[in-house]
């Protein structure tokens, strides 16, 4: 069936229109979304056997046994020289900041934490 160049052009911008009500769709509810952040990694087919294991036997949903393990779990730390120099560097700047928070007495949460945990991997493995 023939359809006259106006009747394409109508459905083309019906498509475009469909289209971006969708992606709308998709940001309002990634928006409403209590994790709207997404992390994704490759395993390999023992590992993922494994990890469907533990995550059956923990009893939790698999984003909730990710996220409880990654934050909540100790982490072997492997004092590579690149690592040392991360730490290092981001030392440099959370002390840039310590300063400038002292000088308005107030200190952010987020940095705090990172603060901690860099201090807790210190602590684990001397530097």
């Amino acid at each position: 069936m023939f359809r006259s160049k106006s009747s394409r052009e109508t459905m083309r911008q019906k498509a475009k229109r469909t289209e971006k009500e969708r992606l709308e769709r998709i940001k309002k509810k990634e928006k409403n979304r209590k994790r709207p952040n997404t992390i994704a990694f490759r395993m390999s087919d023992e590992e993922k056997r494994l990890f469907e294991d533990r995550v059956a036997m923990s009893g939790l949903l698999k984003q909730d046994f990710i996220i409880q393990s990654l934050l909540f779990s100790d982490v072997q730390f492997l004092g590579s020289n690149i690592a040392i120099k991360k730490i290092e560097d981001r030392l440099n700047e959370i002390e840039m900041n310590i300063k400038s928070v002292l000088k308005k007495n107030e200190l952010d949460s987020v940095l705090m934490e990172e603060l901690t945990t860099i201090i807790e991997l210190m602590q684990r493995k001397s530097l």
